[in-house]
């Protein structure tokens, strides 16, 4: 009895640690998950298919695992932050020159983005980059369109406890919420206006892997009095190549 209890302990032992490496953004074979933990590949598989089962693990079209929504609870993304810093900014850099605005990567957490890095344009009416800082997903175009990536149960269990208050709440309610990212899904790209705070507003694109799961956003933040709706177009195509861009730069 005591040494079956110790191979259970030790069973779920490398269970947690298959988690703590998925949660890091760690993409696993069963082959590198066997080496990380020095154990038989088919234990490693054995492993991995339960974590996919409970929700805490999912396998790609590759066969790789990667972290499941019981792992993130809403966190993204699925790979590690400074692999996808490196990765976007030389794109934002371009982005930035092209648009003449500031350009910002977001990733979500839980009900927030938080801001990885941004870059700024060289003129004198700008957005200042909001790097390391964090505000109400539901008020970002970023924010809102990683959440518009989001199953409905995901969406739910974000949203499950509390909706956090926003500056100039154009949205005040999960209900609110869930409609306009309808309209999100459609577009492809979310906007914000004024909505977190007076004078700013931007256009954000999801940056997806290989699954189509967002690994986070590229945005374009842009002074109020210059946000034309016309001007739109021309930057969500800006922010769809760049998406793309970044993407390959992480495969």
């Amino acid at each position: 009895m005591r040494n079956e209890g110790r191979a259970q302990l030790g069973s779920v032992d490398r269970a947690l640690q298959l988690v703590l490496l998925l949660r890091t953004g760690e993409v696993l074979s069963v082959s590198s998950a066997a080496a990380r933990l020095q154990i038989a590949p088919s234990t490693a598989h054995r492993l991995l298919t339960a974590l996919v089962r409970r929700g805490f693990a999912t396998q790609g079209a590759d066969r790789r695992y990667r972290a499941g929504p019981e792992t993130t609870s809403g966190v993204m993304p699925a790979v590690a932050l400074p692999r996808l810093k490196a990765a976007a900014s030389p794109v934002m850099h371009d982005v930035s020159a092209q648009v003449q605005e500031t350009v910002q990567l977001v990733v979500l957490d839980g009900q927030h983005v938080h801001y990885l890095h941004g870059v700024e344009p060289d003129r004198a009416l700008k957005i200042s980059a909001a790097i390391d800082q964090a505000l109400p997903a539901h008020c970002s175009g970023g924010g809102k369109a990683m959440l518009a990536d989001l199953s409905a149960d995901d969406l739910d269990r974000v949203y499950a406890r509390d909706f956090p208050a926003s500056v100039n709440p154009l949205i005040s309610t999960y209900e609110e919420l869930a409609g306009h990212l309808v309209k999100v899904r459609t577009d492809g790209y979310g906007t914000t206006f004024d909505e977190h705070e007076d004078g700013i507003s931007g256009v954000g694109v999801a940056i997806r892997d290989s699954d189509g799961r967002s690994m986070g956003a590229i945005t374009v933040a842009v002074p109020t009095t210059r946000f034309v709706e016309e001007a739109i177009p021309a930057w969500v195509r800006a922010l769809r190549k760049a998406s793309l861009e970044i993407s390959a730069r992480l495969e």
